[in-house]
């Protein structure tokens, strides 16, 4: 059986816009390390199917955190290269998956679980952010700290508890509450409403499954179309693999 104490986390370096989440999730390990749970960190060029493989058959983590590109069927990590797809999904039965990925919810995440995985955590549409530079770290950033720092919440409480509703809940509570600080814009921001707006296209898309079951509750609508590539003049980025 996986060892309750031990999290894999993948973190490239080399793909688009990953500057943000590489540093993000950065904060992340010192987070769940602080908990005096071992983390293996894979980042940047470490952060490729081989060194994954082996970390799992190495340290044999029950739990494993990633970002990166994807699409329904693969999750690419470093040069935007396939780690997990139909034909290795396989490797994280017993396992419970995050991920910080674009539409890997729509079936991947379904497969993880089918082939026995404990559950998988992750987004069933493209997962949009907004920043002032895609290429910092994304806490120093006015704007895309608190995109990442949502999911970096539900990560954190499935390493901590490993409660796949509670990890659920938790960002889900961490999304209202950015939604609702940009929503009451006490800073006056110009650029406020279109924060709210992806914050709630990414809380929407958030999805979770466990034992065979999708569970996730009923999306609110966007409060606009989504799909342009820039908005205002600040970058608006997305996991997705192309």
């Amino acid at each position: 059986m996986p060892d309750e104490n031990v999290v894999l986390v993948i973190r490239p370096r080399n793909c688009h816009y990953c500057g943000n989440g590489f540093y993000a999730l950065g904060h992340l390990v010192d987070s769940i390390k602080a908990n005096n749970i071992d983390v293996v960190d894979l980042a940047g060029q470490d952060a490729i199917k081989e060194r994954v493989t082996q970390a799992i058959e190495k340290y044999n983590p029950d739990i494993v955190l990633s970002f990166g590109h994807g699409s329904p069927f693969v999750y690419t990590a470093e040069n935007e290269k396939i780690v997990f797809d139909k034909n290795n999904i396989d490797i994280l039965a017993n396992r419970i998956w995050h991920t910080l990925s674009c539409l890997v919810g729509q079936k991947l995440g379904m497969e993880m679980v089918e082939c026995g995985g404990l559950a998988f955590s992750g987004y069933n549409e493209s997962w949009y952010w907004v920043a002032e530079d895609v290429n910092q770290d994304a806490y120093k950033d006015k704007y895309a700290k608190y995109f990442f720092d949502a999911d970096n919440t539900i990560a954190f409480i499935l390493a901590v508890t490993k409660n796949v509703a509670e990890a659920y809940r938790a960002g889900h509570d961490k999304y209202n509450q950015y939604i609702d600080y940009w929503l009451q814009n006490p800073d006056d921001d110009e650029y406020a409403s279109e924060i709210a707006k992806w914050l709630i296209w990414d809380r929407d898309a958030c999805v979770y499954y466990y034992e065979y079951a999708r569970l996730k509750v009923s999306p609110l609508l966007p409060l606009a179309i989504m799909g342009l590539p820039v908005v205002l003049g600040l970058a608006v980025s997305r996991w997705e693999h192309e």
